[in-house]
């Protein structure tokens, strides 16, 4: 089954450049990790300096985590082993964080309520 044979043909379709551009989804190191998007729920969550920390001591760590539970699916799939998405990464900064590929060929990190 086709997205148009239920409904029809699509309408439109909201890409990731679109939430980019609306400000739902930023690139927070555009130059380290271009294909890295984060949502503003979780920008915010690390722009409050949470336990004393600056945006770079909140989302680094967070985002690098976020990195090493994508690569470990990754070699989890490369074994043929099932991985489902979103990959679910708790207790961190912002609390429960969903992680999925994105077009840029890179990773989205999210809080499941901005799904």
């Amino acid at each position: 089954m086709q997205d148009n044979d239920l409904f029809g043909p699509v309408i439109s379709q909201y890409s990731e450049d679109d939430a980019i551009a609306d400000g739902a989804l930023i690139h927070p190191y555009p130059q380290q990790w271009p294909w890295l998007l984060v949502s503003v729920g979780i920008h915010a969550d690390c722009s409050k300096g949470k336990h004393g920390r600056t945006y770079d001591q909140c989302l680094k760590p967070l985002l690098m985590d976020c990195i090493m539970a994508a690569q470990a699916a990754q070699a989890k799939s490369h074994k043929g082993k099932n991985v489902s998405l979103p990959l679910v990464l708790e207790g961190t900064i912002s609390g429960t964080v969903w992680i999925e590929p994105n077009n840029k060929g890179g990773m989205t990190v999210y809080k499941p309520e901005e799904r």
